[in-house]
Protein backbone atom coordinates (compact mmCIF):
# COMPACT_ATOMS: atom_id res chain seq x y z
CA UNK A 1 0.00 0.00 0.00
CA UNK A 2 0.89 3.13 -1.23
CA UNK A 3 1.82 5.67 1.70
CA UNK A 4 0.60 9.09 2.23
CA UNK A 5 3.50 11.71 3.09
CA UNK A 6 1.31 14.25 3.62
CA UNK A 7 -0.98 12.74 5.94
CA UNK A 8 2.00 11.23 7.61
CA UNK A 9 3.96 13.92 8.44
CA UNK A 10 0.71 15.72 9.81
CA UNK A 11 -0.25 12.95 11.98
CA UNK A 12 3.55 13.00 13.11
CA UNK A 13 2.93 16.82 13.99
CA UNK A 14 -0.07 16.38 15.90
CA UNK A 15 2.35 13.64 18.16
CA UNK A 16 4.49 16.73 18.94
CA UNK A 17 2.04 19.65 19.58
CA UNK A 18 2.00 19.61 23.30
CA UNK A 19 5.55 18.63 24.65
CA UNK A 20 6.52 18.97 28.51
CA UNK A 21 9.42 17.49 30.31
CA UNK A 22 6.63 14.98 31.63
CA UNK A 23 5.32 14.28 27.81
CA UNK A 24 8.90 14.33 25.95
CA UNK A 25 8.71 12.97 21.90
CA UNK A 26 9.42 9.50 21.16
CA UNK A 27 12.17 8.86 18.98
CA UNK A 28 10.71 6.05 17.21
CA UNK A 29 7.63 9.47 16.02
CA UNK A 30 10.76 11.57 15.05
CA UNK A 31 12.17 8.46 12.87
CA UNK A 32 8.79 8.73 11.47
CA UNK A 33 7.81 12.45 11.17
CA UNK A 34 11.55 12.72 8.54
CA UNK A 35 10.63 9.61 6.73
CA UNK A 36 7.58 11.71 6.08
CA UNK A 37 9.24 14.68 5.26
CA UNK A 38 11.75 13.22 3.22
CA UNK A 39 8.44 11.76 0.94
CA UNK A 40 6.73 14.83 1.13
CA UNK A 41 5.84 16.30 -2.47
CA UNK A 42 3.21 18.83 -3.61
CA UNK A 43 1.70 19.91 -6.79
CA UNK A 44 4.62 22.71 -7.39
CA UNK A 45 2.14 24.14 -9.61
CA UNK A 46 -0.99 24.54 -7.54
CA UNK A 47 -2.97 27.47 -6.69
CA UNK A 48 -1.98 30.93 -7.62
CA UNK A 49 1.34 32.52 -8.27
CA UNK A 50 1.63 34.39 -4.67
CA UNK A 51 2.83 38.02 -4.48
CA UNK A 52 5.61 38.84 -2.90
CA UNK A 53 5.35 41.75 -0.82
CA UNK A 54 1.85 41.96 0.01
CA UNK A 55 0.25 42.95 3.04
CA UNK A 56 0.05 40.43 5.93
CA UNK A 57 -3.23 39.19 7.91
CA UNK A 58 -4.03 41.28 10.50
CA UNK A 59 -4.53 39.77 14.07
CA UNK A 60 -3.46 40.60 17.80
CA UNK A 61 -1.90 37.62 18.75
CA UNK A 62 1.64 37.74 19.79
CA UNK A 63 3.26 36.22 17.39
CA UNK A 64 1.14 38.24 14.46
CA UNK A 65 2.01 41.65 16.35
CA UNK A 66 6.05 40.08 16.17
CA UNK A 67 5.76 39.25 12.38
CA UNK A 68 4.51 42.76 11.96
CA UNK A 69 6.90 44.25 13.81
CA UNK A 70 9.84 42.18 12.12
CA UNK A 71 8.51 42.90 8.68
CA UNK A 72 8.22 45.94 8.77
CA UNK A 73 11.68 46.45 9.47
CA UNK A 74 12.37 44.68 6.08
CA UNK A 75 16.43 44.83 7.19
CA UNK A 76 17.37 42.56 10.06
CA UNK A 77 21.57 42.88 11.25
CA UNK A 78 22.65 40.23 12.83
CA UNK A 79 24.72 39.60 15.78
CA UNK A 80 27.22 37.83 13.81
CA UNK A 81 27.65 40.04 11.35
CA UNK A 82 25.41 38.42 8.95
CA UNK A 83 22.05 40.27 7.44
CA UNK A 84 18.80 39.37 6.18
CA UNK A 85 16.54 41.43 3.76
CA UNK A 86 12.80 40.14 3.51
CA UNK A 87 11.17 39.88 0.67
CA UNK A 88 7.33 38.90 1.57
CA UNK A 89 5.55 37.84 4.74
CA UNK A 90 3.09 34.91 4.70
CA UNK A 91 4.12 33.65 1.81
CA UNK A 92 2.16 30.88 0.96
CA UNK A 93 4.20 27.73 -0.34
CA UNK A 94 1.10 25.79 -1.47
CA UNK A 95 -2.24 25.94 -1.56
CA UNK A 96 -5.68 23.66 -2.37
CA UNK A 97 -9.02 23.77 -1.44
CA UNK A 98 -9.09 24.62 2.47
CA UNK A 99 -5.84 24.51 2.89
CA UNK A 100 -2.89 26.96 2.70
CA UNK A 101 0.56 27.00 3.84
CA UNK A 102 2.69 30.17 4.50
CA UNK A 103 6.36 30.79 5.36
CA UNK A 104 5.56 33.54 8.12
CA UNK A 105 9.20 35.66 6.59
CA UNK A 106 10.95 34.67 3.43
CA UNK A 107 13.78 36.71 2.08
CA UNK A 108 17.61 36.51 1.01
CA UNK A 109 19.99 35.86 4.00
CA UNK A 110 23.78 36.76 3.29
CA UNK A 111 26.49 36.01 5.83
CA UNK A 112 29.50 38.47 6.81
CA UNK A 113 31.44 38.32 3.80
CA UNK A 114 30.09 35.11 1.99
CA UNK A 115 30.13 35.82 -1.87
CA UNK A 116 26.65 34.33 -2.22
CA UNK A 117 23.31 35.02 -0.22
CA UNK A 118 21.21 32.06 0.52
CA UNK A 119 17.11 31.95 0.73
CA UNK A 120 15.90 32.61 3.97
CA UNK A 121 12.91 30.71 5.72
CA UNK A 122 11.72 31.89 8.62
CA UNK A 123 9.19 29.94 11.04
CA UNK A 124 8.43 32.62 13.86
CA UNK A 125 6.96 31.76 17.28
CA UNK A 126 6.36 33.33 20.58
CA UNK A 127 4.61 31.18 23.09
CA UNK A 128 3.34 28.24 21.20
CA UNK A 129 4.43 24.96 20.33
CA UNK A 130 7.64 24.36 21.10
CA UNK A 131 11.18 24.66 19.21
CA UNK A 132 11.43 21.16 18.08
CA UNK A 133 7.73 21.75 16.39
CA UNK A 134 9.16 24.72 14.96
CA UNK A 135 11.77 23.32 13.65
CA UNK A 136 9.81 20.26 11.65
CA UNK A 137 7.23 23.23 10.59
CA UNK A 138 9.94 25.15 8.97
CA UNK A 139 11.58 22.23 7.42
CA UNK A 140 8.14 21.15 5.80
CA UNK A 141 7.98 24.97 4.55
CA UNK A 142 11.47 24.99 3.40
CA UNK A 143 10.86 21.67 1.30
CA UNK A 144 7.75 22.68 -0.35
CA UNK A 145 9.33 26.26 -1.32
CA UNK A 146 12.39 24.31 -3.37
CA UNK A 147 8.89 22.28 -4.83
CA UNK A 148 7.55 25.01 -5.79
CA UNK A 149 10.59 27.34 -7.71
CA UNK A 150 8.51 27.91 -10.95
CA UNK A 151 5.29 29.46 -8.71
CA UNK A 152 8.46 31.85 -6.55
CA UNK A 153 9.93 32.64 -9.76
CA UNK A 154 6.97 33.63 -11.20
CA UNK A 155 5.81 35.93 -8.93
CA UNK A 156 9.67 37.22 -8.52
CA UNK A 157 9.08 37.88 -12.18
CA UNK A 158 5.72 39.81 -11.97
CA UNK A 159 7.11 42.23 -9.29
CA UNK A 160 10.21 42.89 -11.29
CA UNK A 161 7.76 43.70 -14.27
CA UNK A 162 5.87 46.17 -12.09
CA UNK A 163 8.47 47.75 -10.76
CA UNK A 164 11.09 48.27 -13.85
CA UNK A 165 8.13 48.35 -17.21
CA UNK A 166 11.12 49.49 -19.32
CA UNK A 167 13.08 46.16 -18.75
CA UNK A 168 13.08 44.00 -21.45
CA UNK A 169 13.46 40.15 -20.27
CA UNK A 170 14.24 39.20 -17.03
CA UNK A 171 17.32 39.75 -16.64
CA UNK A 172 17.70 39.83 -12.43
CA UNK A 173 16.95 36.35 -11.51
CA UNK A 174 17.02 36.85 -7.43
CA UNK A 175 15.86 32.94 -7.19
CA UNK A 176 18.45 31.68 -9.62
CA UNK A 177 19.74 29.64 -7.04
CA UNK A 178 17.19 28.30 -5.07
CA UNK A 179 18.40 25.64 -4.19
CA UNK A 180 18.32 23.19 -0.85
CA UNK A 181 22.15 23.86 -0.67
CA UNK A 182 21.77 27.31 -0.77
CA UNK A 183 18.85 28.02 1.48
CA UNK A 184 18.97 28.79 5.49
CA UNK A 185 15.62 27.48 7.53
CA UNK A 186 15.38 29.22 10.76
CA UNK A 187 13.29 29.26 13.72
CA UNK A 188 13.40 32.58 15.33
CA UNK A 189 11.61 32.97 19.25
CA UNK A 190 12.11 34.43 22.16
CA UNK A 191 15.10 33.63 24.64
CA UNK A 192 12.19 33.00 27.60
CA UNK A 193 10.86 30.45 25.15
CA UNK A 194 13.66 28.88 24.37
CA UNK A 195 14.75 28.54 28.16
CA UNK A 196 11.25 27.30 28.58
CA UNK A 197 12.16 23.98 26.01
CA UNK A 198 15.98 24.32 27.30
CA UNK A 199 15.41 20.14 28.14
CA UNK A 200 14.74 19.97 24.27
CA UNK A 201 18.37 21.63 23.15
CA UNK A 202 20.33 18.98 22.17
CA UNK A 203 17.47 16.91 20.60
CA UNK A 204 16.78 19.95 18.05
CA UNK A 205 20.08 20.25 17.57
CA UNK A 206 20.34 16.27 16.87
CA UNK A 207 17.62 16.65 14.67
CA UNK A 208 18.34 19.97 12.75
CA UNK A 209 21.71 18.22 11.55
CA UNK A 210 20.12 14.99 10.71
CA UNK A 211 17.33 17.33 8.76
CA UNK A 212 20.18 18.98 7.01
CA UNK A 213 21.22 15.28 5.46
CA UNK A 214 17.48 14.37 4.86
CA UNK A 215 16.67 17.31 2.84
CA UNK A 216 19.78 17.28 0.76
CA UNK A 217 21.88 20.62 2.42
CA UNK A 218 19.07 22.77 3.77
CA UNK A 219 20.84 25.28 6.78
CA UNK A 220 18.88 24.97 9.62
CA UNK A 221 19.54 27.29 13.14
CA UNK A 222 18.09 28.43 15.96
CA UNK A 223 17.63 32.40 16.59
CA UNK A 224 16.46 34.70 19.14
CA UNK A 225 16.16 38.58 20.22
CA UNK A 226 17.37 41.10 22.76
CA UNK A 227 15.74 39.36 26.13
CA UNK A 228 14.12 42.72 27.15
CA UNK A 229 11.27 42.84 23.98
CA UNK A 230 8.09 42.44 24.03
CA UNK A 231 5.71 41.51 21.05
CA UNK A 232 4.86 45.48 21.07
CA UNK A 233 8.13 46.37 21.58
CA UNK A 234 9.35 48.90 18.55
CA UNK A 235 10.84 47.24 15.89
CA UNK A 236 14.27 48.44 16.35
CA UNK A 237 14.23 47.07 20.05
CA UNK A 238 14.37 43.65 18.29
CA UNK A 239 17.86 44.41 16.60
CA UNK A 240 20.36 42.55 16.42
CA UNK A 241 19.29 38.96 16.29
CA UNK A 242 21.53 36.33 17.58
CA UNK A 243 21.67 32.71 17.17
CA UNK A 244 20.27 30.96 20.53
CA UNK A 245 21.45 27.07 19.89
Amino acid sequence: MEIDSNKEFEKGMQAIMHLSETKRPESGKLDALERALRGLQENSTAGETPRLGRLPGTGQTPELILRDRLWWLRNWSLQDGANVFLLSSEYPVYERPQTRRSIDLLGVYREFQAPLAKTAVIELKWASNSPLYALFEVARNAVLLCQSKPRVEASWKQRDKKAYPERRGFRTRIFSTITKKNMLAAVLGPQGWYEKYSWLKKMCVKRADGLCQITGGIQFEFWTFPKSVKPKSSPNQFMPIKKMW
